[in-house]
């Protein structure tokens, strides 16, 4: 996956801020370019609102100083509108590569919610989007999870078209990270011989990925295991020490891309680990899964 563009979004808490310390680690996996966001909410700012977005264009022309005296090509955007709609419009006109946000919502840090924004961008937005975790959220001096993210990345699978497109965004990610744990959950039928059955072919299926990504340089570790996939995936994510958890972002529905798949979710809500949700082409998204 390449990373050249990125835009970070931010409303100027305190974690949001914090993103910029994100912002090295991601240059080392080949960012040229950073877009700094912020929209300003026409509901909230009024009749202030060309006041209100002129003051944080001030605020977000001195971090753009600051980072581009640190080496950063630095562009900045600050529209008015509806903040998911505007951060997704804005990545996709200047051909973004990734968003960054973090996991919060009204400038509080919550271990196990995502805001508002944050929610709906990950659901609806057509590029990938890396969402932040932060250590010690209970203490003022939190910092984000984000120094050697992509040294060991959990890839939970379901083998499903949208799960192999998003394994081939990770195995061009090869040469930039140590190490990949593999995951597939396989859930309980009442078939003993059809579980067993699909145990064995998931068995081989990861065994055979584990071959592409050894091939390109990587560690790699397996998990076969039965249970809830959001617990399991979470468990092993903290017993392997896990640095970045990489998924599909896929929904089951109607309109499959206006919603996010229920394990995705869950993990994107509550690991400890940032979440990187990359979302799949339509036309693969018609096979069913887990994720």
């Amino acid at each position: 996956m390449l990373m050249k563009k990125i835009l970070l979004a931010t409303d100027f808490s305190p974690p949001a801020q914090e993103l910029m310390a994100c912002l090295a680690e991601l240059k080392a996996q080949g960012m040229e370019e950073v877009v700094l966001f912020h929209a300003v909410s026409i509901v909230r700012a009024q009749g202030s609102a060309l006041e209100v977005q002129r003051h944080y264009e001030e605020r977000l022309q001195k971090e753009k100083k600051r980072l581009e005296a640190e080496g950063y090509q630095v562009s900045i955007r600050v529209p008015m509108g509806f903040p998911p709609e505007e951060i997704i419009n804005t990545a996709v006109e200047e051909g973004a590569s990734l968003i960054l946000m973090g996991s919060h919502g009204g400038g509080m840090i919550r271990s196990l919610f995502l805001g508002s924004t944050t929610f709906d961008v990950v659901r609806l937005s057509p590029v990938p989007v890396l969402v932040e975790k932060f250590r010690d959220v209970n203490r003022k001096d939190y910092t984000p999870v984000c120094r050697l993210k992509f040294n060991r990345i959990l890839f939970p699978t379901d083998f499903s078209p949208c799960a192999r497109q998003v394994w081939q965004e990770l195995m061009a990610m090869a040469p930039h990270i140590d190490s990949v744990v593999l995951v597939s959950v396989v859930q309980k039928v009442r078939d003993e011989a059809m579980w067993q059955e699909l145990r064995n072919r998931n068995e081989q299926e990861l065994q055979q990925m584990k071959k592409e990504m050894e091939a390109a340089g990587c560690e790699v570790a397996v998990h076969l295991t039965d249970g809830t996939p959001s617990r399991r995936i979470l468990e092993i994510a903290d017993e392997e020490a896990i640095s970045l958890i990489l998924m599909p972002r896929r929904g089951e529905g109607f309109i499959q891309q206006l919603l996010l798949g229920s394990t995705a979710e869950a993990v994107t809500r509550q690991s400890k680990q940032p979440v990187l949700l990359v979302p799949c082409d339509t036309h693969v998204m018609n096979g069913s899964g887990l994720l």
